[in-house]
């Protein structure tokens, strides 16, 4: 992860002398020797790299303990259609070379960072800057005008809003960022679960500490603290009675009077107790299972891709809690994507049972724990066991292991255990039958635990390296795992 903040910040290497600068992230690839690539597709989510010309830091506004600092940086190309820079970067007290490549016509910086042990990182980003912005919310509306031309029905204990404006505040001073009246742009205060939403841009806030600081004829305001990726802002709630109008400000604790308003008409609905409408929303549900203590969980990114309102369910000896969480890695190419519990009501775990491992053989025994179909078969985890029978995957494709796993939907997502207790891949899919027009059975998939090692590595996280469960029988094994393996859901809108 180190590495790839700095890449990021890499990407503003070329502009102005404004101090705070954003830019559109596309793509992050890690190459490392003898190692399978790590490429993370970022072309439909809303992740952006920052610069502070002024102090010559760089970091990502998503992980706000990642920073920087640029040491040179020489043109050595120039033409109408490619330039090339390239220079010198501190990464941990060590230096390494570096190099930027523009593509005008593409709208495309490319940055490759030639890492000391071997690994070249390389991050494809936007030309385009967001200039003098705070946060990176302001910048996520480019589909706003393909909005749906109605609002969505309120939810039970919802109330809604539209947004006229996104205005950013810096240093006390007001500037509108962008225009929504009429586009329909909603904004979801879900007020028993103390969460934000903005479904137009995928953003979700929890709050916390909120309580009411004044309340008269004109206007009540409440104050409170919103959390967003581990990042936490001083919230404002301020309802204008008069006017019809309503504010949400989020402010930085770290600069005074910096942050983000969104002025809302409504809300929409004046009941809270509303009885849902019609909605194209379904829920998915999939497996997980925890790589960390503090709540960050592997699973299929097919399982996660385009969810809203995500939350685990931990099923364990002390009873079943729900967490809200959100998705943090995705890599698409191997479906593999990371998930972290960002409940302030979780509590740590302590240490992980089992560790990850690459190494394998056709004939292994091999286990897995899931939730499949929990609405008609239970909310119980199911134990479901077989042999790996190849190496390799439909095609011959070198990403996936063949078991003989009778995977069923909800599987997917789920810890592939080997006979010694270790995850050597992710469950991930089963053969259908009828759609190749002859009978199969017991014909499953699970994607390769390198994959998922690749994706930790590239983060920055410490996975399992430890096992408590090699020479135990299987059911024992299973005692001690179960408790690591949850469900995870969220809401499809299509």
């Amino acid at each position: 992860m180190r590495s790839l903040t700095l890449l990021l910040l890499f990407c503003f290497a070329h502009v102005g002398h404004a101090q705070k600068n954003y830019f559109k992230l596309f793509k992050i690839e890690f190459l490392a020797p003898d190692q399978v690539p790590v490429v993370l597709d970022y072309s439909s989510s809303f992740d952006y790299a920052r610069i502070d010309m002024s102090t010559h830091l760089f970091d990502l506004p998503s992980l706000p303990q990642y920073r920087y600092n640029l040491l040179s940086r020489t043109e050595t190309s120039n033409s109408d259609t490619y330039r090339k820079f390239e220079g010198q970067a501190i990464v941990e007290g060590e230096e390494i070379k570096y190099r930027q490549e523009q593509f005008p016509e593409s709208d495309k910086n490319v940055f490759t960072f030639y890492l000391n042990n071997g690994t070249k990182a390389v991050f494809t980003c936007s030309l385009k800057t967001y200039r003098n912005s705070k946060i990176v919310l302001d910048h996520r509306f480019p589909e706003a005008d393909s909005l749906d031309s109605v609002p969505k029905q309120s939810r039970a204990g919802v109330y809604e809003y539209l947004i006229e404006e996104v205005n950013t505040k810096i240093g006390g001073e007001e500037k509108p960022v962008i225009n929504l009246d009429g586009k329909n742009v909603t904004l979801s205060f879900d007020v028993k679960n103390n969460l934000i939403e903005i479904p137009a841009i995928k953003s979700t806030l929890l709050l916390s500490d909120l309580h009411k600081l004044s309340d008269d004829n004109k206007a009540t305001m409440y104050e409170g603290i919103a959390t967003d990726a581990g990042t936490k802002w001083k919230f404002t709630y301020y309802i204008e009675k008069q006017a019809e109008e309503t504010i949400f400000e989020l402010e930085s604790l770290n600069e005074e009077g910096t942050g983000t308003i969104y002025l809302c008409k409504g809300p929409i609905n004046q009941s809270s107790n509303e009885e849902p409408g019609p909605t194209n929303r379904y829920e998915v549900s999939g497996t997980g299972f925890f790589v960390t203590g503090d709540g960050v969980l592997a699973t299929n990114a097919h399982v996660v891709d385009q969810l809203e309102n995500i939350n685990v369910t931990v099923n364990s000896d002390t009873g079943i809690k729900t967490y809200t969480a959100k998705v943090i890695a995705v890599d698409k190419n191997h479906d593999v994507a990371l998930v972290k519990i960002v409940d302030p009501g979780f509590v740590k775990l302590d240490e992980i049972p089992y560790r990850l491992s690459s190494v394998t053989d056709v004939g292994e025994r091999v286990f897995t724990i899931g939730y499949p179909l929990d609405d008609i078969m239970g909310s119980n985890y199911k134990l479901t066991d077989g042999i790996v029978s190849s190496l390799t995957g439909l095609v011959d494709d070198s990403n996936y292991l063949q078991i003989s796993l009778p995977l069923l939907p909800g599987n997917s997502g789920g810890p592939l255990f080997d006979s010694n207790g270790d995850v050597i891949g992710l469950t991930t899919s089963r053969l259908e039958g009828q759609k190749i027009g002859i009978q199969v059975d017991n014909v499953s998939y699970a994607i390769k635990t390198s994959y998922l090692t690749n994706l930790l590595k590239a983060f920055g996280f410490n996975y399992p390296s430890k096992s408590k469960l090699h020479g135990l029988h299987l059911k024992d094994q299973v005692k001690k795992v179960k408790n690591y393996v949850v469900t995870i859901r969220g809401d499809l809108v299509k």
